[in-house]
């Protein structure tokens, strides 16, 4: 039966080679982006693009990026508004842009090398889930990137349908479109105009293979007559980006990137030079081992499996497309007596690879598997597609070959499941943050300065905790009415003596922060609630940071409004509201506590204790021990206060700053004491 479903697949393959081929780079493509795709929301830059175009309107967002990018504004504020507020309509449409280009990939290495099926198809393949680029799930911001990565892969592409045209006509109009998208894509991500070094290669290779009678001087000549139509509106926009154009931002000014050639030049391009080396190490290379063993070897035994059981399955669909494509081999040159085009394909791979990584390292900027700049692996990923299947094609035999190919895809798909984990959990703390936020602060006062420490992931920018803390507490306003800075040792003399500053958002608006208004949060591990800190008798989590204890009395409870309406977050963004386990009770029961609202907390003690729900951060019985002292029910309090006590570092650390005000009553704070610290 087997043999006989492999022979009407052999067949099927014959018939449809090509759908075959589009169909297991979908397949494999989608099977990598989509196991956590419900589960992802929005990060990092996408929060202050989202608030400016809920506070001004989508139009805003192209005067939010006049300053660098003009015309990523544009792109982006179309699709904000085709696409506004919801997580999921973002994931779909970056992926959707991630599927178009990887078809346009297969579809000019098809036209390039059409007797090169397994070959063309393993590119496409690498392209679609290169496990390098680990920002893809940052759809809302890199959905821009993406674009341009496509633009300009559509572009050559047309290149290469333009050059191979017989008819002048077609030749024109292939050529246009290819000059129009290449357009965009200089325009909209500057640092991605390295792509043309793969067009010009291309346009040499196939003037090379016409002209192989002739001498190097024609061939060069036809070359450079071939892409004229490219390079004069290249200059043309270079002259405009170098020296009419002034960006705001500092690593984009042309003066700036320039002036440190201008001290030491021989020192700055040999140090370069080494970065470009090791960058081509990172992105050929490393790529494929340290996201792996970030993400993926750090699951949990659950999702360690499912990363595994991913990646074996993404190695047997390439493998049985391997094997059928195979089968029919005997119509195609024999690569090892053959390699002329393999040649090619390395050598167009390689010269992308180092053509594209010089503008960015030029400039400084390098790939590195920290603070997001991984992102400087998107558009390399063509070249290294190309040199990777270029020289395992080369050397290895047929079995070898199809190994390390389904190897590499299982790595990808391996790596890529944990990295989708990583970014879902990130998401998952982000919800938990805002909804018990909202429980315990109903809200905020104008002006109050959050400063928050997450577990896992961190943030990078303040715009990360006003933007989506605004979406909550201020959602119609047109300026923040929370802010916020990233709670970090860089920080900390900021909150420790207060220092007012003025910050701007790309010199869209300005606003000033004060740190005397701080509010601080932290939740240094999930098996915590969000602890919202009282700079007086603060509660501090079980795992507490030293920079937690050098700026906790800086923490302004008084920043929280108890007594306004509940400002839950909008659920078409954050989802609905979860489910109340402990830390609903938790979050109600602090904020019943600053209410002084005792009998509240009391009663909350016991429909928690009623609903068995109990913390592993035992510091969370404390705001419930407080009530239940206040309410007299001594025996329930000693019980109480036994739990916390049976942790010595919580007791010491609850001990050491409880107030001598942490409830009202003189004689039930003497209590307190005794049962807790005595």
């Amino acid at each position: 039966m087997l043999r006989s479903i492999t022979d009407r697949m052999r067949k099927s393959y014959q018939n449809h080679e090509a759908w075959f081929a589009v169909g297991v780079v979908l397949v494999l493509g989608i099977l990598t982006y989509t196991t956590h795709i419900g589960n992802l929301g929005f990060y990092r830059d996408d929060w202050y693009s989202l608030w400016v175009g809920r506070a001004f309107g989508p139009q805003a967002i192209i005067d939010l990026f006049t300053f660098d990018r003009p015309f990523v504004g544009y792109v982006y504020s179309l699709s904000y508004r085709l696409l506004g507020e919801n997580p999921l309509l973002w994931q779909i449409y970056a992926l959707g842009i991630r599927t178009i280009g990887a078809l346009a990939f297969l579809w000019m290495l098809r036209r390039l090398w059409p007797d090169h099926k397994i070959e063309t198809a393993t590119a496409a393949i690498l392209l679609f889930i290169y496990p390098g680029f680990l920002q893809w799930a940052n759809a809302n911001t890199k959905s821009n990137q993406l674009t341009t990565y496509t633009l300009s892969i559509l572009s050559i592409s047309l290149t290469v349908a333009a050059l191979q045209a017989r008819k002048i006509h077609w030749r024109v109009f292939f050529t246009l479109i290819a000059v129009s998208t290449a357009i965009g894509y200089w325009f909209l991500y500057e640092y991605m105009i390295g792509m043309e070094g793969m067009r010009l290669g291309i346009i040499a290779m196939l003037t090379w293979r016409k002209g192989t009678n002739k001498s190097w001087a024609r061939n060069l000549s036809a070359t450079f007559k071939r892409w004229l139509p490219y390079l004069i509106p290249l200059l043309l926009h270079l002259a405009w980006r170098l020296f009419f154009f002034e960006s705001g931002r500092q690593g984009m000014n042309v003066q700036v990137a320039l002036s440190a050639y201008q001290s030491g030049p021989f020192r700055t391009i040999v140090k370069r030079s080494l970065v470009l080396l090791i960058d081509v190490f990172e992105a050929v290379f490393s790529a494929w081992i340290i996201p792996l063993t970030n993400f993926t070897f750090t699951l949990g035994p659950a999702d360690f499996l499912r990363a595994v059981v991913f990646g074996l399955v993404g190695m047997g669909i390439y493998t049985t497309f391997f094997l059928i494509a195979w089968s029919q081999k005997p119509a195609e040159p024999d690569v090892q007596q053959e390699p002329g085009t393999l040649i090619e394909l390395t050598l167009l791979g390689a010269a992308t690879l180092i053509c594209t990584l010089i503008p960015v390292v030029a400039v400084g900027r390098d790939i590195r598997w920290e603070s997001g700049f991984d992102k400087y692996t998107l558009h390399v990923i063509a070249g290294v597609a190309m040199l990777m299947v270029g020289v395992i094609s080369l050397l290895l035999r047929r079995q070898q070959r199809a190994l390390a190919f389904a190897l590499f895809i299982g790595i990808a798909l391996a790596a890529q499941f944990g990295n989708a984990v990583q970014w879902a959990q990130f998401w998952e703390d982000q919800r938990d943050l805002w909804w018990q936020l909202s429980w315990r602060a109903p809200q905020l006062e104008q002006g109050t300065v959050l400063l928050i420490e997450p577990p896992g992931k961190g943030f990078f920018e303040g715009y990360e905790i006003w933007g989506p803390a605004n979406f909550v507490y201020n959602p119609g306003g047109e300026l923040p009415r929370v802010l916020a800075e990233v709670y970090s040792p860089s920080t900390l003399e900021k909150i420790r003596v207060g220092t007012t500053e003025s910050r701007g958002l790309r010199e869209f608006f300005s606003f000033t922060r004060d740190f005397n208004n701080s509010l601080i949060l932290s939740r240094p591990e999930r098996t915590s609630c969000w602890h919202v800190l009282d700079g007086i008798d603060p509660v501090f989590p079980q795992n507490t940071s030293a920079l937690l204890y050098a700026t906790v009395r800086r923490s302004k409870l008084d920043r929280i409004v108890v007594d306004a309406p509940p400002s839950p977050p909008p659920t078409h963004i954050f989802g609905s509201e979860p489910a109340h386990t402990w830390c609903y009770y938790f979050q109600k029961a602090s904020l019943q506590a600053q209410r002084e609202d005792w009998s509240s907390v009391a009663a909350l003690a016991d429909q928690a204790l009623d609903a068995e729900l109990k913390p592993i951060d035992r510091s969370e019985w404390m705001p419930f021990l407080k009530g239940l002292v206040m309410m007299g029910r001594n025996d329930d309090a000693e019980e109480m206060a036994l739990w916390i006590r049976d942790i010595a570092t919580i007791r010491h650390r609850q001990c050491d700053y409880l107030s001598k005000t942490a409830v009202p009553d003189p004689e039930r704070q003497s209590y307190l004491r005794e049962i807790l610290c005595q």
